[in-house]
């Protein structure tokens, strides 16, 4: 017989009440713990392409309004980034919310092999904000603790409105970051590198930033290959998808500094 049994009745009752609660304290714990810290995987800050708001080449009106992530080029059209996770059978959608007003229209999140990836579609009118706050993640000051992995989707628009002040120590657990971007390398190097932040794919020229050459990034980063090797993944598939060669793309998206 346990020796719980044999206790006296009103200390048996208040060890036995104690034991319950400690242990759905321990189960409460856990499920946050199993809910919170995946989400600190990877995060995906995409600005919509916006042809009235951003100084983008302009593209039909369908795909370039900044207010309708649903058909938008960078989010919700044939090459938009929730379009093709949604359709990689590697990835689960996890689930999306979606607000009426900016700066973010919509957040998905979605699984993989223990990673969870959250992608946010901020509104075309608020990229500013959406360089900001993946430049603020990047840092390591973001809104998720501690995550794996950063990318910036979209228009670059320091282009236009130049980077906030640079950060005046570096993060020593800084994530590494993905930007998909024209000529990314030019206009976040100094500011990447004055906050610890390490690059993993980044571009040295124009690009179009759909979301093939990031699936591509991503399965090498579940797979835990190497930065050469994640690069040399994603630029074939923006060769295939560009119809340019292998070679240009290996010009174009490059890692490290």
């Amino acid at each position: 017989m346990p020796v719980i049994n044999r206790l006296p009745g009103d200390v048996r009752s208040t060890l036995q009440v104690s034991v319950l609660l400690a242990v759905a304290f321990v189960l409460f714990a856990c499920n946050i713990a199993a809910a919170g810290e995946p989400f600190g995987s990877i995060e995906v800050f995409v600005a919509l392409a916006d042809n009235k708001h951003q100084g983008i080449v302009p593209v039909p009106d369908s795909i370039g309004n900044g207010d309708d992530p649903g058909r938008n080029l960078y989010w919700g059209a044939m090459y938009g980034l929730k379009t093709m996770m949604s359709r990689d059978s590697a990835w689960k959608l996890a689930g999306c919310e979606k607000t009426k007003t900016g700066p973010i229209l919509e957040t998905c999140r979605y699984r993989r092999d223990g990673l969870t990836l959250v992608a946010y579609a901020y509104q075309g009118r608020e990229i500013k904000k959406a360089v900001y706050d993946f430049l603020d993640a990047a840092a390591g000051r973001g809104n998720i603790p501690k995550p794996k992995l950063v990318v910036y989707v979209g228009h670059n628009g320091l282009m236009e409105f130049g980077p906030p002040p640079l950060p005046k120590t570096a993060a020593p657990d800084a994530p590494r970051v993905i930007i998909l971007a024209c000529a990314a390398k030019a206009f976040f190097e100094q500011w990447l590198k004055a906050a610890g932040a390490k690059p993993l794919l980044w571009t040295t020229g124009l690009m179009a930033p759909e979301a093939y050459t990031l699936l591509a990034a991503l399965d090498g980063w579940a797979k835990g290959e190497t930065d050469q090797d994640i690069r040399l993944r994603s630029a074939r598939a923006y060769a295939r998808y560009q119809n340019i060669k292998t070679k240009a793309a290996k010009r174009l998206l490059v890692s490290g500094w």
